[in-house]
């Protein structure tokens, strides 16, 4: 799914990828936590449910377009909090 995230259903979250191992997420209202096993990894979501205003643990690359997010993360554990209008 992660070379077709349009595939996605258009208003839900979702992780299409990822180049750790994922221990547990969490898709929530306003946010979505995840757990990996490496502290340094990379992650593609489709965010159909909400727009990301901030990413504790890592960097990001959002496209409005597709609703696709990029993640370069830096921590084991990242939060995607819901952009506050």
């Amino acid at each position: 799914m992660a070379a077709a995230p349009e595939l996605a259903p258009a208003d839900q979250n979702h992780l299409l990828r990822t180049s750790s191992v994922v221990r547990s997420i969490r898709y929530g209202e306003d946010e979505v936590v995840y757990e990996k096993w490496d502290a340094s990894s990379r992650e593609r979501l489709k965010l159909g449910a909400w727009e990301p205003g901030a990413v504790e643990g890592g960097t990001m690359r959002w496209d409005p377009r597709t609703r696709v997010l990029e993640v370069e993360a830096k921590a084991k554990q990242v939060v995607i909090r819901r952009r506050r209008t």
